[in-house]
């Protein structure tokens, strides 16, 4: 079946288009599509994004070699792939630190009493993870996810008075310990979280003598919600307690209102404890 809502041209997404994370970063977290790109760098210690990118978005060349087998007659009958190498072009147009320390290298950039200090030698960067976000057609977002990328060439800095100052390097994706050099994730925007419609609970009132106890139990529609987990809380502990599970404790002679909570949506029990 055709399906014209995959094919679009490749834009930056919204929030975010690329982010440097540490060497190291787990790939459950990069691969992470409930959490933006912002979030992610919020998340994750020693990570950055990368801001602009220029208009020609981002390349990935690949490099591939094979070996002909030939039989005794000089027949081709086997071809076997010898070499493979991917790798990332991409212009960052931004001169913040994280984009000077990714290009010329984390140790080459400094700043001193207001100063910045970028020193550029031969000493590239180390290898960090890279994480990049377009959206294709309406809807649908692909994550490129590399784990372990190192730059190893510059492009021509051009600094005039008629194109944008950009920093073009490429990105060696490397096979980290046999680990795929580069992973695409494409995902429906708003796909990976589905929000809680309604929370309910089984008593809409309660009566108890001081001392008694009661679980309540709530029911969170859709049951595939993302965020599930309940809170409880009572507007008046002294007179009634709640635990975590729902179990609720006469304390005192009076009344309390118990809330259960589980994203963005409640519902009430309302509690008389008696003498």
């Amino acid at each position: 079946m055709l399906d014209a809502s995959t094919v679009g041209v490749a834009k930056g997404r919204p929030g975010g288009y690329a982010a440097v994370f540490p060497l190291g970063t787990p790939l459950a977290t990069l691969k992470d599509v409930s959490k933006t790109l912002e979030e992610l760098v919020a998340e994750v210690p020693g990570a950055d994004s990368l801001g602009y990118i220029s208009e020609d978005g981002v390349t990935i060349p690949t490099d591939t070699s094979a070996e002909d087998r030939r039989d005794w007659g000089g027949n081709v009958i086997k071809s076997e792939l010898t070499e493979f190498a991917t790798s990332i072009s991409v212009t960052f147009l931004e001169s913040r630190d994280s984009v000077l320390m990714t290009v010329y290298g984390d140790a080459n950039v400094s700043t001193k009493d207001g100063v910045r200090e970028t020193r550029v030698n031969q000493n590239f960067t180390g290898a960090h993870a890279f994480l990049f976000e377009h959206v294709i057609g309406d809807s649908m977002v692909r994550r490129t996810v590399v784990e372990n990328g190192s730059i190893t060439e510059r492009d021509d800095l051009a600094m005039n008075n008629s194109d944008l100052l950009g920093y073009a390097p490429t990105i060696k994706c490397v096979s980290a310990e046999g680990r795929d050099p580069m992973v695409f994730l494409d995902f429906e925007v708003g796909a990976s979280e589905v929000p809680v419609q309604s929370v309910a609970l089984d008593k809409g009132t309660l009566t108890l003598a001081v001392g008694a106890k009661e679980t309540l139990n709530a029911t969170v529609v859709p049951a595939l919600a993302t965020d599930r987990d309940v809170s409880w809380k009572s507007s008046a502990p002294a007179k009634a307690t709640v635990s975590a599970s729902g179990e609720v404790t006469a304390v005192a002679a009076g009344s309390a209102t118990i809330t259960a909570e589980a994203g963005g949506k409640s519902a009430t029990c309302n509690v008389t404890v008696t003498a």
